[in-house]
């Protein structure tokens, strides 16, 4: 009888060790496939995030490998972003002039054709005098062009100092 009752454990036992092993199986490829659930759901996304990053690295590139002063700025003239030359140009960090408007870095007479230029919404151009955080002036040369970005109404801004051809142009006259 205790034959019969070893083989009697011995298959509960086994059949213990099957079942859990299927479980373990189971449970293993229940998580890989979870897993992989995961993976495939995430790849769009982390796609579109890189994609994302390289598309604003390019942008960051292109504003900071020209000459020209560029502000983007809503239709109200907030400044959104400014590149190095802007800087440069108006001896202000760009996270200080982040949120300022843009007429603080124009004189009165300038800030009127920039206003009408806003309202235009159209690529437009006009010369006029800017105006530097240390207070001095300079010629220079606006155009702005409309865009839309993230379905809200932007301008990009290039601005150029004229200042060294209008004195020679002064002087050449």
């Amino acid at each position: 009888m205790e034959s019969a009752s070893v083989s009697a454990l011995t298959s509960i036992v086994a059949a213990s060790v099957l079942i859990m092993t299927a479980l373990a199986i189971f449970l293993l490829t229940m998580g890989r496939l979870k897993t992989e659930l995961t993976k495939r759901d995430m790849t769009p996304r982390r796609q579109a995030d890189e994609e994302l990053r390289e598309s604003e690295e390019r942008y960051r590139k292109l504003l900071g490998a020209t000459f020209q002063a560029i502000v983007i700025h809503t239709d109200e003239g907030i400044i959104l972003e400014v590149n190095h030359a802007f800087e440069i140009m108006f001896g202000i960090p760009g996270m200080l002039a982040t949120g300022l408007t843009i007429l603080a870095f124009l004189v009165e007479r300038t800030r009127e054709l920039f206003i009408a230029q806003i309202q235009q919404r159209r690529e437009s151009s006009f010369e006029g005098i800017g105006l530097r955080m240390d207070g001095t002036w300079l010629d220079i040369e606006v155009v702005s062009k409309a865009h839309t970005y993230k379905g809200q109404p932007i301008l990009a801004t290039a601005i150029r100092n004229i200042t060294a051809r209008k004195r020679y142009g002064s002087k050449a006259g």
